[in-house]
């Protein structure tokens, strides 16, 4: 390939070259067609047809295409055996990956029971296993991306075959094409300038963390990680302080909803939103006048901020204990993972450096977050909170934290 400036397409598939039901096999698609499935659902069906089905047409506009996918995705960690598994013990992306097989499981079972049972002579009981559909729906989850997602997923054969790294070089852009512009195409279209030899590359996901690109896409750009643990959070794991309505209503109005997922990394401190959402979690007692008719246009910004001591200690003390807790599941210590990246043994590329990788990036996250609400657990005395910063706005209080009210009398004020 020539060098290819930032401004050139690389690539252009129209949608007749993309794998949907409209264009599968007639019996196949006739029967997709009827289903109430997602667009992944129909996609991995179509996969296994085409691979499994003794029979399926050789000339088939997708014999050779799905004929060239790999049998196995080596870092997929839904196709990793049990004694691979053992290897991310106490990590939440084992937590992911067994709740990910699961449901494909169920999925599988509710086909079994209408789709396959209503269209015998389309489903063969040989070819659709459970084995061969969990395959076609990892296939179709590692060669998805925007904006060729939910119910506009289709694969493009070619596109789809472009590297991950963070270090990207070209993306997928939706392109109209066609008479009139009326089509539509998916562009492979270069971000920067492209050497000639140098390998396409697009990131799966800026802002995913690596743990969340393997377990999806089997991918994992160790040069350029991402590591990191996604912190779930939940307002009505709080009901016990009360007001959860009002707690509810104040999120919904900051565009939020009751559940939040925060990203966790070793080299950043949590943000503004996530210890607003902790302290909202905590708000009880004298404090909940926030919550307040009055007060609900300008209650997050005072949410971002310190509240009040009590309320600081507070989300203080849950951090520290769920930090504690996550890490503590772990078999292994930072310094053991941290002694067996460095001693050069690990095949790059390997499940074992994929396994390690996350893992510790996992347990790094976490050791970033206990010490970040430890040392602030300590601060929580020489804090400016919420009613110092109202006297200060009202000049009843200096910026040394001394009242100015005598001041008021002396000048006759008051």
């Amino acid at each position: 390939m020539k060098t290819v400036s930032s401004i050139h397409k690389v690539y252009q598939a129209g949608q007749w070259l993309s794998v949907t039901n409209m264009n599968s096999h007639p019996k196949l698609g006739k029967a997709l067609s009827t289903c109430q499935c997602e667009p992944w659902v129909r996609a991995a069906l179509i996969l296994v047809q085409e691979r499994f089905v003794s029979g399926s047409p050789t000339n088939s506009v997708w014999s050779k295409y799905v004929s060239s996918l790999p049998s196995t995705l080596p870092l997929s960690p839904l196709l990793w055996s049990e004694e691979n598994l053992k290897q991310i013990k106490g990590t939440q992306m084992l937590e992911s990956t067994l709740a990910y097989k699961a449901f494909f499981t169920s999925k599988f079972e509710e086909l079994q029971q209408t789709l396959f049972t209503r269209n015998s002579d389309v489903f063969a009981l040989s070819a659709f296993t459970l084995e061969n559909f969990i395959w076609g729906a990892v296939m179709v989850r590692s060669r998805v991306h925007g904006p060729l997602e939910g119910e506009s997923l289709a694969l493009v054969p070619l596109a789809d075959a472009v590297l991950h790294s963070r270090k990207a070089n070209v993306m997928w852009q939706a392109r109209s094409s066609g008479l009139f512009g009326r089509g539509k195409a998916i562009a492979v279209e270069a971000v920067r300038n492209i050497k000639q030899g140098d390998a396409l590359a697009m990131d799966y996901g800026s802002d995913r963390l690596d743990n969340e690109l393997l377990l999806d896409y089997g991918v994992l750009d160790s040069a350029n990680s991402r590591a990191g643990y996604s912190l779930n959070l939940e307002m009505s794991s709080a009901s016990a302080l009360g007001n959860v309505d009002d707690k509810l209503d104040i999120l919904e109005l900051n565009g939020m909803s009751g559940s939040a997922t925060f990203k966790i990394t070793p080299d950043a401190q949590p943000g503004a939103n996530m210890l607003g959402f902790l302290r909202l979690m905590q708000l009880k007692g004298a404090d909940t006048f926030l919550l307040e008719s009055v007060f609900r246009n300008e209650v997050w910004g005072h949410l971002t901020q310190p509240v009040a001591e009590d309320n600081e200690k507070a989300i203080c003390t849950s951090m520290i204990e769920g930090a504690q807790a996550a890490l503590s599941g772990y078999p292994t210590s930072i310094a053991q993972d941290r002694e067996l990246l460095s001693n050069g043994n690990l095949v790059k590329g390997s499940v074992e450096e994929a396994a390690l990788l996350v893992r510790l990036g996992e347990k790094e996250a976490l050791e970033s977050l206990l010490f970040f609400f430890e040392q602030r657990l300590t601060e929580v005395s020489t804090i400016e909170y919420y009613q110092e910063r109202r006297l200060k706005r009202l000049g009843l209080m200096d910026d040394r934290g001394n009242t100015t009210y005598n001041s008021f009398f002396e000048k006759g004020i008051a």
